[in-house]
């Protein structure tokens, strides 16, 4: 599960699943603030809204994949880091 929402103040949110053992990029999609807003369930618990890993797995309609321009993203920082 994600880190709760507490404010809706932001365009898009990018989610990120990480390999558990690597920590390599396995899935990552950027999704609009409407699109959050639709799937999110309110947790009193937490106080805020919440969306669980599974949601974010699955067919998002309307998310964009990014995992691409993440895992590149990735690869070029390991890159200046051995610099």
């Amino acid at each position: 599960m994600y880190s709760p929402f507490r404010s809706w103040d932001f365009h898009a949110c990018i989610f990120v699943i990480l390999n558990s053992v690597t920590y390599d990029i396995d899935h990552a999609v950027e999704v609009s603030v409407d699109l959050v807003k639709a799937i999110a369930r309110e947790s009193s618990w937490v106080a805020g809204h919440r969306i669980t890993v599974n949601q974010i797995r699955g067919d998002v309609g309307g998310a964009v994949d990014v995992t691409e321009r993440l895992r590149e993203a990735y690869e070029a920082l390991d890159r200046l880091d051995q610099t």
